[in-house]
């Protein structure tokens, strides 16, 4: 049975009944006003209407925008409030809390068992009544507050009103508290923000010269809100000594001229360290024009400004270098050149800027190639020698760094390439080497060519006389052994003939020659040879390489050793030729003696001009080590290309006329 008011007692239990809740109200309201922490405001409101207000059960739950719980407090249940929980959290609501959700004003249930028995608390209201009311701000639900009241009490106005309003009460004050915990956060996401750009912000009120400063600024300064006086002159005895002029006319300048007020200047701090600072702000003027407010923000700069004074510095190192150092993306297209660039190979920052960047001819040099890409994948750099092509077409020798930047994810971002021309540097090698082994060799040659020289040619007179007389007699025995010491003997006849040439030429006589009646005549020299083992030949003169300067003498001891290995490598191939093609590149002319012979591996290139050294069953390995001589003398170059089983390519380059 419910509670009910006794009969003959309306006045007094009135009064009482009304001074309770005044007495609940003062109290809520003293809770709802100091209280900062919304869990104990929940909890004290629901022990507030069990203790004070006579309330058998309270509670009160927060509800998020899909009806979740997100905060839960009762009061005069005991373990009874888990089955609130259990059922807010499964989301299945009894009757009065959907009806009560659906309606601004509160709500009662008189016969809990009877109207709402699917109430987790129906045990609990069984001899009681029960109101219930959303939690709302405008049309947002925030929650529910429901109680468990004597009978008498659920038709009373002044009781509704009461629950209704300390609902309103209850949603004033979590919002309360909601907007405090954001100002916090944002308060803390701004000292975060502030900390970690180094920026703070400042207020200055002009006119009782009180100056506020945000954490970070005491932190760039230096300083603690005890050390600093927060005035305009306390700010300015921080400015470094050099540096106040400029600050003070900065400020001038912005209350005089309503400018905005920018400077960069530096700090002294108490440790007597100094740092650099970059200010901005803006005044504020009342109506009669008079400055009255100064808003405005410090960053600081010390570590930025050194690290712009490091990238100048490396800046300045990297345009003053003597190498070419390129910088392309991720995919090798060029961003940046340094003016070095242009004078090693001719090409200007315009002509390269945006384009892609070949390191190398990779059909020309596939297993250099082949090797650039395993050492960027494996270490990130890579080094190697190249011929290379300036803008004009002149070739030169270029020694070359490709290195790869990587982001923090392992993804390369940038290619930096250092470029170098060795080509005078290899060239002074070369002469230097050859030098040396013709200092060394041609006294060894000399001295073997004055010890046996003579001695040969006398045993062969001696056996050339021999064989005739056996001739006759018919001794064919000593006929055979004499024609086989006859040909060791011209064996090393052709041996002292070549090493002839290492002081041949000492003092070539360079001169203008034409290029068109040496090829003809070197033609004419091979043709028969060239026909003898079926090798064509094509000889191909462009315009304006009519001309050349170099010694025809020794530039033709070049062409037959050169001529003689290409047909060696061509014999016995299919279809065999070589080809012949002379043209300017500019100021120098290119012979390019190509044959489709059987090649050579990478490893039987590197000895190409080692002396002795050759791959042929009867040759001397002298051949190509005189043609460099040769072409040293005369102020030229040779390179060799070549690939097993295509073909081998002779570069010559020479003085133009």
């Amino acid at each position: 049975m419910h509670d009910e008011i006794p009969n003959g007692q309306g006045s007094e239990a009135k009064i009482a009944h009304l001074s309770a809740l005044l007495r609940a109200i003062h109290k809520v309201s003293l809770l709802l006003a100091r209280e900062k922490d919304l869990s104990a405001l929940l909890q004290g409101t629901c022990d507030i209407l069990v203790d004070s207000r006579g309330y058998r059960t309270a509670w009160i739950a927060l509800l998020d925008g899909q009806r979740e719980p997100t905060g839960l407090a009762g009061a005069g249940f005991g373990d009874g409030l888990v089955a609130v929980r259990q059922r807010l959290e499964a989301g299945s609501f009894p009757w009065c809390w959907e009806r009560a959700l659906a309606q601004p004003d509160a709500i009662g249930v008189r016969d809990p068992s009877s109207e709402c028995g699917d109430c987790p608390l129906v045990q609990v209201h069984c001899d009681a009544g029960a109101m219930v009311c959303r939690l709302a701000h405008g049309g947002d639900t925030l929650g529910l507050m429901a109680v468990s009241v004597p009978g008498y009490l659920l038709g009373d106005p002044d009781e509704q009103a009461f629950f209704e309003e300390l609902a309103r009460d209850v949603v004033l004050a979590v919002r309360k508290l909601a907007a405090e915990e954001e100002l916090r956060r944002s308060e803390s996401r701004l000292a975060e923000a502030q900390r970690i750009a180094h920026l703070g912000n400042w207020d200055w009120d002009i006119a009782r010269d009180q100056l506020y400063w945000s954490d970070e600024i005491y932190r760039i300064f230096g300083l603690t809100p005890r050390q600093f006086g927060a005035t305009y002159e306390a700010f300015l005895r921080s400015v470094h000594p050099d540096d106040r002029q400029a600050v003070e006319s900065a400020v001038e300048r912005a209350l005089r001229d309503r400018a905005p007020y920018f400077v960069t200047h530096r700090i002294l701090l108490p440790d007597g360290s100094i740092r650099t600072v970059h200010e901005r702000a803006e005044v504020t003027f009342d109506s009669a024009g008079k400055a009255v407010r100064m808003l405005g923000t410090v960053q600081d700069l010390t570590e930025l400004a050194r690290a712009q004074g490091e990238r100048e510095q490396l800046i300045t190192a990297v345009e003053a270098a003597g190498e070419a150092i390129v910088v392309t993306d991720g995919r090798g297209m060029v961003q940046y050149v340094n003016p070095a660039f242009e004078s090693v190979t001719g090409f200007s920052p315009e002509d390269v800027q945006g384009q892609l960047l070949p390191v190398m001819d990779r059909e020309q040099h596939p297993e250099l190639a082949a090797d650039l890409d395993a050492a960027l994948a494996r270490a990130g750099l890579w080094r190697g020698r190249l011929v290379r092509h300036k803008k004009d077409g002149t070739p030169y020798q270029e020694a070359c760094t490709v290195s790869s930047v990587k982001d923090a994810s392992g993804e390369v971002t940038n290619y930096v390439a250092v470029k170098r021309d060795v080509s005078e540097q290899l060239r002074l090698e070369s002469m230097a080497e050859a030098v040396n082994i013709a200092d060394n060799i041609g006294y060894v040659f000399s001295g073997i060519r004055h010890e046996i020289g003579n001695p040969v040619n006398a045993i062969r007179m001696t056996l050339s006389m021999l064989r005739s007389r056996l001739d006759k007699e018919g001794d064919e025995q000593a006929a055979d052994y004499i024609r086989r010491c006859l040909e060791e003997l011209a064996r090393i006849q052709y041996l002292l003939d070549s090493l002839k040439n290492f002081s041949m030429f000492e003092n070539p006589d360079v001169r203008e020659m034409d290029l068109g009646a040496f090829f003809a005549k070197l033609e004419s020299l091979l043709v028969r040879d060239l026909d003898a083992q079926g090798i064509g030949l094509r000889i191909e003169l462009a315009d304006g390489a009519a001309t050349c300067l170099a010694d025809p003498r020794a530039l033709q001891q070049v062409m037959l050793n050169i001529a003689t290995n290409a047909m060696e490598a061509c014999r016995d191939r299919p279809e065999p030729e070589i080809a012949i093609r002379i043209a300017a590149r500019g100021g120098a002319i290119r012979i390019q003696v190509a044959d489709n012979g059987r090649g050579m591996t990478a490893e039987q290139q590197k000895k190409l001009f080692r002396p002795f050294h050759t791959s042929k069953p009867d040759g001397t390995g002298l051949g190509l080590v005189i043609a460099r001589r040769l072409l040293l003398r005369m102020n030229g170059r040779i390179e060799i290309a070549s690939r097993p089983g295509e073909g081998t390519e002779v570069r010559i380059d020479l003085p133009g006329a």
